[in-house]
C-alpha cells in the first residue's frame, strides 16, 4: 500500500506561488506532548498582488473545501495580505489559507483609539489528502493591551492549572518586551477560536525585540522537557536555525484539546507576519 506523501503537498504549493512577489516567508515548529513538529511554514502575498483568477487557480489545485473557499472568497477584497501554509506531521498534512486584515484594523484603531477586540486573521484549515476535514480559525486583536492585562488574560487560557507552562511563557514574554522601546506598540496580542469553539490559545508577536532563536535555546529545551520530547534528537536543528530571528510565539490548547505551543522564526529578510 502507497502511503501519502506530504512532500508532494508540500511542493505543489510551492510551485503554485512560483513567481508571484512574495511579502514574506515565516517558518515554525510546534511543541506537544511527545510531538516536535518541524515542517511548518507560512507564505504571505499582499492581496493586491494575487489576480482573482489566479487565487481562484491556487484554492482549486490546493482542493480547498467550497465551504472554506465561499467564506474566503467573501472576505478577500477586505484584506491586505493573503497567507498560504503547509505543516506536516508524518504522513499526514495540512494546508492553510489566511486573510490579514492589518491595514484595516490600524485604520480602525488611529481613528477610534478603541480597544475593542478586532478580527486579525481568518484562517481555513483542511486535510491535504481528505479536504471533508477542515476547520475555520478565528484570530482577533487586542488593541493597546497592557502587559499586565495580557497575562491576566494568559492565565484565563491556562486557567492557571498548567503552572510551569505558564511561568516559561510569561519569562519568554518578559524577556522579548524588555527589549522594546516602541511604547505605542509595542506587540500584537491575539487570541484564537476555531469555529466548534474548542480552540483556546494565543500569539504574541515579538519580532521588535530584536531577538534570535538562539537567544530562546534555554527556554525551548525547558519546554520540551516539559512536553517530554527527547532534546538530542533535535539538537542539530535547533543549531541550524539559531541565528534566525524570532517572531512570535503561539499557545495554549488545540482544537483537539492538546496543550502546544509554537516557535515562529523569519526565513529571509522582508514583512514579518
Amino acid at each position: 500500500m502507497t502511503h501519502p506523501d506530504p512532500t508532494q503537498k508540500a511542493n505543489l504549493l510551492f510551485g503554485l506561488l512560483d513567481e508571484l512577489p512574495l511579502e514574506g516567508y515565516e517558518a515554525s515548529f510546534k511543541l506537544m506532548p511527545h510531538k516536535f513538529l518541524k515542517v511548518r511554514f507560512l507564505i504571505g502575498v499582499q492581496t493586491k498582488n494575487i489576480s482573482k483568477h489566479r487565487f481562484d487557480n491556487i484554492c482549486l489545485k490546493m482542493e480547498m473545501p467550497d465551504n472554506c473557499y465561499t467564506q474566503c472568497t467573501e472576505q478577500l477584497n477586505e484584506s491586505n495580505i493573503v497567507l498560504f501554509g503547509f505543516e506536516e506531521d508524518g504522513n499526514h498534512c495540512i494546508y492553510k489559507i489566511y486573510l490579514e486584515f492589518n491595514d484595516k484594523n490600524k485604520s480602525i484603531v488611529q481613528q477610534t483609539k478603541s480597544k475593542t477586540p478586532l478580527v486579525q486573521y481568518l484562517g481555513f484549515k483542511w486535510d491535504a489528502f481528505d479536504n471533508q476535514k477542515f476547520l475555520t480559525t478565528t484570530y482577533k486583536w487586542f488593541p493597546f493591551i497592557s502587559k499586565t492585562g495580557m497575562l491576566d488574560r494568559l492565565d484565563g487560557i491556562y486557567k492557571k492549572t498548567d503552572h510551569f507552562q505558564l511561568l516559561l511563557i510569561k519569562d519568554l514574554i518578559q524577556l522579548g518586551i524588555s527589549r522594546i522601546n516602541d511604547s505605542f506598540d509595542p506587540y500584537i496580542y491575539l487570541e484564537a477560536t476555531d469555529m466548534n469553539r474548542k480552540r483556546k490559545s494565543f500569539d504574541l508577536n515579538l519580532y521588535k525585540a530584536g531577538l534570535t532563536m538562539g537567544q530562546l535555546e534555554k527556554s525551548i529545551i525547558k519546554t520540551m522537557h516539559f512536553f517530554e520530547i527527547d532534546t538530542r534528537k533535535w539538537q542539530a536543528f535547533l543549531w541550524k536555525i539559531r541565528n534566525k530571528a524570532f517572531g512570535h510565539i503561539s499557545g495554549g490548547y488545540s482544537s483537539s484539546g492538546d496543550m502546544f505551543l509554537s516557535f515562529y522564526y523569519d526565513v529571509f529578510s522582508g514583512h514579518r507576519m
